[in-house]
C-alpha cells in the first residue's frame, strides 16, 4: 500500500471543517476541482465515501469522521517532529 498523502488528508480536514469544497479550496489556495480530485482519490484509495454533499454543504460520513480524527493525530505528530528538529537546528538540543 502506498503512503498516505498528507495534502489529501489536509484537504479532507479543510472540507469537513468548512463544510464546503469551495471554502476549503479558498483556505488551501487550490481550485475547487483540485479539492474534488483529492477527495475522490482518497475515497478511491479507501473504497468508502468520505464526504456527503447536501446542497452546497459537505458533511463527513462516519468513515470520513474517523479519517479526519486520524489525520488530526497525524498532523499533531508531524508538528511535534518538526518542533524537535527545529530545536536541534537552533542548538537547544
Amino acid at each position: 500500500m502506498r503512503s498516505l498523502n498528507l495534502d489529501q488528508l489536509r484537504t479532507l480536514v479543510a472540507v469537513v471543517e468548512s463544510m464546503s469544497f469551495s471554502a476549503a479550496a479558498r483556505r488551501l489556495n487550490l481550485t475547487q476541482p483540485a479539492v474534488s480530485v483529492q477527495i475522490r482519490e482518497l475515497e478511491r484509495r479507501f473504497g468508502v465515501k468520505l464526504i456527503e454533499r447536501l446542497g452546497r454543504q459537505a458533511h463527513a460520513t462516519e468513515p470520513g469522521r474517523s479519517l479526519v480524527e486520524a489525520a488530526q493525530r497525524i498532523f499533531r505528530e508531524c508538528d511535534a517532529a518538526f518542533d524537535t528538529m527545529r530545536r536541534y537546528c537552533d542548538g537547544w538540543i
